[in-house]
């Protein structure tokens, strides 16, 4: 069984317009995009949130609070989800990390970072050269080092990444030129984005 869950903390305050999961993209917040990309990869979607009255309330998904509120940071909400898979899906060998700032994610991303995936090594989402450590596949194996990199100070996804020497898939632009992994961190991506899907749907792509 494989869980993907969605890192949806952080305030978003570059964006200057609210919290960023609820955040509106086109007729849908932006989180909802995200979730509904994910929905049609996985069977069970969670969200990582500290503060799950800023979450849409259309949105009917479970809810997991840090582990160690305050620290924050993504590689806390890795634990979090790793907790939460043991505790309720014991028979869940692997998740999948998605920010909630990224709609354009590909639909084989689920598929194709587990397909790669070895005993005990992540594997994280490439393109144009880039890396991109929060799209990524998480053993659930890997939580007592993970424990212990963050219980030493480390806080960094990355460097936890390269330590592991995690495999990497490389994905394509998408046809229109956008990076898949593109995300929305100011209003300029937001309006890159609200172009994107208007752009898209208006040559009749489906785009969630």
């Amino acid at each position: 069984m494989i869980i993907g869950f969605i890192i949806a903390g952080g305030a978003g305050s570059r964006m200057k317009i609210g919290h960023k999961p609820s955040i509106p993209l086109t007729e849908l917040p932006l989180i909802s995009h995200v979730a509904a990309r994910l929905q049609k990869q996985v069977e069970t979607v969670i969200i990582i949130n500290n503060d799950p009255g800023y979450l849409p309330e259309t949105l009917k998904l479970p809810v997991a609070r840090d582990f160690q509120p305050g620290r924050g940071g993504p590689l806390i909400g890795i634990i979090t989800a790793m907790l939460y898979a043991r505790e309720n899906h014991p028979e869940c060998n692997h998740l999948v990390s998605i920010p909630c700032d990224g709609p354009f994610f590909p639909e084989t991303l689920v598929e194709r970072l587990t397909a790669a995936s070895a005993p005990g090594t992540p594997v994280i989402a490439v393109s144009d050269g880039r890396r991109h450590p929060l799209f990524a596949c998480w053993p659930v194996s890997l939580l007592p080092r993970l424990q212990d990199w963050v219980a030493a100070g480390n806080a960094r996804v990355g460097q936890f990444l390269s330590e592991c020497g995690a495999a990497e898939v490389d994905f394509p632009l998408d046809g229109d030129g956008t990076d898949p992994f593109f995300n929305i961190n100011t209003p300029e991506d937001l309006a890159e984005a609200q172009r994107i899907l208007a752009a898209r749907k208006g040559a009749g792509l489906r785009y969630t």
